[in-house]
């Protein structure tokens, strides 16, 4: 199994969720809250869930799941990954009333830091402006998500 060092030493495991994330520098240096966090972890979970976890296996995911801050349940490999890419879908149609899809894929998905999101979305090319229109977007996109999750009221 191909295994990386990441920045803070952890490791990252092929096909393993990422310990060390972008999403995670945000939250740990204070510029998310931890309902903001954990939306971009199920954000996250529902996409690998959905469309990258294993097809064939009698596997029950709601451990792994639940690990994730997820719904634990009984539902088996082929129904839980419905249910994520239902929920997932929903997600993005959310983020798309606010026009702030794409960064989330970005962040969370991609694990692009807030600069070149920033870069990328709005085209700033100074660094600080583009860090905190990039951080800015994020935080709007995952309080939306959070709100979605039922994390926050």
């Amino acid at each position: 199994e191909m295994s990386d060092t990441l920045a803070g030493g952890t490791i990252k495991r092929n096909g393993a969720i990422r310990v060390w994330s972008a999403l995670e520098n945000l939250y740990r240096n204070r510029l998310l809250t931890g309902p903001q966090r954990d939306a971009g972890e199920k954000f996250y979970a529902d996409w690998y869930i959905g469309f990258h976890a294993p097809t064939q296996t009698t596997m029950k995911w709601s451990d792994y799941v639940s690990g994730l801050n997820g719904d634990s349940g009984s539902m088996e490999s082929a129904e839980r990954r419905v249910f994520h890419v239902r929920r997932f879908q929903d997600a993005n149609r959310l983020l798309d009333t606010f026009d702030i899809r794409k960064p989330i894929h970005w962040l969370v998905i991609n694990d692009i830091v807030p600069q070149d999101v920033g870069r990328r979305f709005r085209g700033y090319r100074g660094k600080d402006k583009a860090a905190s229109s990039g951080t800015t977007t994020i935080a709007i996109g995952l309080q939306g998500l959070a709100k979605f999750y039922g994390l926050v009221k």
